[in-house]
């Protein structure tokens, strides 16, 4: 709280105004949900929501996702106080501080906080971090809409019927996941490919899945599927549940 006893004042952009098509704004929609249910209004702190940066409006920018980064940039160039997290570090954490954008963003001076979902993102981050920011990083789950898990999706656990899900993220399907599943009980779901209501479709129908991604971090795709009762197989550091 400030010295006059005002509240502090976050902005957080960019606005989720539905799930979308992706794991990111789908969590991002449930958390904002959540701040507007109480009128974004947490003890000493009053969050607002927008598309970006309002004219005249000092409060803290908290741009989560990798479109708001310019703003983060901005602030950063203009020494004002921001906060980033979780979809802004890494364009790939294969390739860490990728450019000079992201170096910037690395070893901030000014920065608040970077918020991401796992311990082992955010030992990334901090490994990567050349300044305050690698003290500051805020490890905070991802959410689901609760739209996602009504009870005609999630109170049937799925029968052992043989039948399964490949989930393709970021890679192809190596042949020893083919090697032990029969084709025609397979379904392969490419992300970015099929609408949220196929996924949970697909989930229902399926005993197991094997979800191959190489990076990942906390997929809210995995928790959808495993909320239908869809046991899911797949590398732990892509699966931190």
């Amino acid at each position: 709280m400030g010295n006059d006893g005002a509240k502090t004042r976050i902005r957080l952009i960019p606005k989720a105004n539905s799930p979308g098509s992706n794991g990111p704004f789908a969590s991002q929609y449930a958390i904002q949900q959540a701040i507007l249910s109480r009128g974004g209004c947490f003890d000493d702190i009053e969050i607002t929501i927008g598309d970006g940066p309002e004219q005249g409006d000092e409060s803290i920018l908290w741009c989560w996702y990798l479109m708001s980064r310019r703003h983060a940039i901005a602030c950063e160039r203009n020494k004002k106080p921001y906060i980033i997290g979780p979809n802004v570090l890494f364009y790939s954490e294969r390739m860490p501080r990728i450019d000079n954008e992201e170096k910037l963003l690395c070893d901030s001076q000014y920065c608040l906080a970077c918020v991401t979902e796992c311990d082992r993102y955010a030992d990334l981050i901090r490994k990567n971090c050349h300044g305050p920011l690698a003290s500051r990083i805020v490890v905070a789950p991802c959410a689901l809409p609760d739209s996602f898990l009504d009870s005609e999706l999630s109170s049937q656990c799925n029968d052992d019927n043989g039948k399964a899900i490949v989930y393709v993220k970021h890679t192809k399907v190596p042949d020893s996941v083919f090697n032990v599943l029969d084709r025609k009980d397979v379904t392969v779901l490419h992300y970015g490919s099929f609408t949220r209501r196929e996924l949970l479709d697909a989930a229902r129908k399926a005993s197991f899945c094997i979800y191959v991604s190489l990076e990942d971090r906390c997929p809210v795709a995995a928790a959808e599927i495993m909320a239908t009762g869809c046991r899911v197989i797949g590398l732990r550091r892509c699966l931190p549940y």
